[in-house]
């Protein structure tokens, strides 16, 4: 899933020694450095900034200057093999995968945690392999402190606020954890930025960097650009005032000089709120610090369809895509790919089908439900529950409308053979990290996706199922939350309230009735702006 935006010649106002500054559809643009004319690709283009002048830093390193992308981990995850060795395996993430595109020069590194602890004396040739293979720059964090951090203030505190979810807590001791955490990232970027360089922070566990950043540029006279993207929805004013460290957090995100958001109403609360906390002046795409002004714009992350389309032309997905299409030749495939976390309405979907089913009995042994499940922080009890729920619900839906009890697979080719043998079943959870060429072929094969957030900063499976529909001849409906971020960008889609059961299973059941004009006119509506948001 995959990615955002900058710097278009619309701004013209000098941002630490650049010209023009701005963030828009799907890509980087940064004035040409005559040293170094090499262009990097975000779906659009980088350009490197204007050459260095020299600083009052001595300790300044020599290079040219270029992009550095900082986020919570590295484009790699990084694991001890039982022989004591380290593995790196690229994880499935929808910011990693939306910066993939980036031609990865010698002026582009990204920093993050590598996600385990690190022996003092191995540091040095994993951050030697990772420089060379990945471009990736280690920034180690003792075991104690990056839970703290991140299962602790960014996944108690952060994620279920910028969520409007009822589980919010706040603890001193995570928020000083949190404030650690950014301090050493901070410092570790001071130390390795040169003049001229474009630091590009990530989300939400990283919020104090900007500010503790740019205050160690002023003390070194190094001449950065800091942008920052926000990639969770960004909440109403009065619903962020919850957060006893709310101003320290408005403060360390204005520390940049560009702030890139998802949609129009994250930008539009973020604005508000640097009013209503801080007093601070805006305008349309401004806030307004004393001297120094920061823009705020509204970058929508996109993916790149064509690696969709090459992989449904490839003759091994079509022989995966005629089976699971043969076995469900007389069915309609309602299609979910979620992770397992509670903002994706994951139980309602199951609720709504099992509600349509009854209301509608004539869809009985004609519809059914594939929902993917990608595992993540299986340790944490309230996902662990989560998963016993869905696997009760499913049980449940399969035990009264279906023939088959059994309702949880862990890849796609087990559930082609058994889904064929077993019977109708309405629902079949799929519990596993599904390989891109299987996914592919479930978007391919879904008369209708799914997605059903509670609240999401964008959800990328929207777009990813309209690019996979291309080669499809009957198009089909994308039946989407109205509180994704996707919603206002995709308006050829079914949008339903999730809070509301009866308004899911109605949006269900047009998008089931649909007819083929309709279906297709609604996909072309989406396809032009996912092909638009990505080129």
């Amino acid at each position: 899933m995959t990615t955002q935006t900058i710097l278009q010649p619309a701004v013209a106002s000098h941002l630490h020694g650049l010209d023009q500054l701005s963030f828009q559809h799907g890509r980087i643009t940064l004035p040409p450095n005559p040293f170094n004319q090499k262009t990097m690709k975000l779906h659009g283009t980088v350009a490197p900034p204007p050459t260095p002048q020299p600083t009052a830093n001595p300790k300044q390193l020599v290079r040219d200057p270029g992009l550095l992308v900082v986020s919570n981990r590295m484009p790699v995850s990084v694991k001890r093999t039982a022989e004591g060795s380290y593995r790196l395996d690229k994880p499935s993430g929808g910011l990693v995968t939306g910066l993939s595109g980036i031609d990865k020069g010698a002026s582009f590194s990204w920093y993050g945690w590598p996600g385990l602890p690190v022996p003092e004396e191995e540091l040095q040739d994993l951050r030697s392999v990772l420089k060379e293979q990945h471009h990736a720059v280690a920034i180690p964090l003792d075991d104690d402190l990056a839970d703290l951090h991140y299962n602790g203030f960014c996944n108690s505190t952060l994620w279920p606020l910028f969520h409007y979810e009822g589980c919010f807590s706040y603890n001193r001791g995570d928020w000083e954890a949190y404030q650690r955490v950014n301090q050493i990232f901070a410092d570790r970027l001071a130390a390795d930025c040169v003049d001229g360089d474009v630091v590009w922070v990530h989300d939400y566990h990283l919020m104090l960097v900007p500010e503790m950043l740019r205050k160690h540029g002023l003390l070194f006279n190094k001449k950065i650009t800091i942008g920052f993207f926000l990639h969770t929805p960004f909440p109403a004013g009065d619903h962020f005032k919850i957060l006893p460290t709310c101003k320290e957090l408005l403060a360390g995100v204005l520390g940049s000089d560009m702030i890139g958001f998802h949609t129009a109403s994250y930008a539009k609360n973020f604005k508000a709120t640097c009013t209503s906390i801080l007093g601070h002046k805006i305008s349309h795409s401004k806030v307004f610090l004393g001297k120094r002004s920061v823009h705020v714009k509204v970058s929508p992350i996109g993916i790149d369809p064509d690696s969709f389309t090459r992989e449904l032309a490839k003759p091994e997905l079509r022989r995966l895509s005629d089976s699971l299409r043969d076995t469900y030749k007389d069915k309609r495939v309602l299609l979910g790919i979620d992770r397992l976390d509670y903002i994706k309405g994951l139980p309602r979907k199951i609720e709504a089908l099992t509600q349509l089913l009854s209301q509608q009995p004539e869809w009985i042994g004609r519809l059914v439900l594939i929902q993917v499940v990608v595992p993540s922080r299986q340790d944490i009890g309230e996902n662990q529950e989560l998963f016993s729920t869905l696997n009760r619900l499913a049980d449940e839906a399969n035990r009264q409308y279906g023939k088959s009890v059994s309702a949880t697979y862990h890849d796609l080719l087990t559930h082609i053979i058994f889904s064929g043998s077993d019977g109708y079943q309405p629902v079949t959870l799929l519990h596993s990290n599904v390989p891109f060429n299987e996914l592919v072929t479930l978007y391919n094969a879904a008369d209708i996706c799914l997605v059903a957030s509670t609240r999401d900063g964008m959800n990328l499976v929207a777009s990813e199922y309209v690019a996979s529909q291309q080669e499809h001849e009957r198009k089909g409906v994308l039946v989407l939350s109205k509180f994704a971020g996707a919603a206002e960008q995709l308006a050829g889609s079914v949008q339903f309230n999730p809070w509301c059961l009866d308004d899911m299973v109605d949006a269900l059941t047009k998008a089931l009735t649909m007819s083929e004009s309709e279906r297709a006119s609604r996909h072309e509506q989406n396809r032009k702006f996912v092909v638009q948001n990505t080129r």
